[in-house]
């Protein structure tokens, strides 16, 4: 499910071109480097072979020339909460969030706003570079 969902007929993209999606949406100068901080975290990266499957179905989508490298973590469950509290003390969070008044007034459109114009900054030794993540 979680790698082809279409097999189960649904309709929805599995996991490998999520990632597909997600570096496509950035710089192609980004590309190579983002193929190669592949992190796995949270609980579903526990089930044996995980990383072995995700590389096996991300490979044939990704360029040639590139390396895809996938590391997972010693933890990964509590790899979730150290991402959450990294953004919750980043500068950037109040303006990432919606307050109760805002959804009240605008629904969801709120949300669709903040996930069109925000950005997600990725750190590589000493470059900075900022993906903007839009549908």
């Amino acid at each position: 499910m979680l790698f082809r969902p279409a097999d189960l007929g649904m309709n929805q993209a599995g996991l490998a071109e999520c990632i597909v999606r997600a570096v496509n949406s950035c710089h192609p100068h980004l590309h190579p480097v983002l193929y190669q901080s592949i992190i796995l975290t949270g609980g579903s990266t526990l089930f044996p072979r995980f990383a072995e499957r995700l590389e096996q179905e991300l490979r044939p989508l990704v360029p040639d020339e590139y390396k895809v490298k996938i590391t997972a973590q010693e933890d990964p469950i509590l790899g979730v909460w150290r991402g959450g509290s990294l953004l919750a003390s980043s500068p950037d969070f109040e303006a990432m969030c919606v307050t109760k008044a805002e959804y009240e007034e605008l629904g969801s459109a709120r949300k669709d706003e903040i996930m069109h114009i925000s950005t997600a900054t990725i750190f590589f030794d000493q470059w900075t570079f900022s993906c903007k993540f839009s549908d």
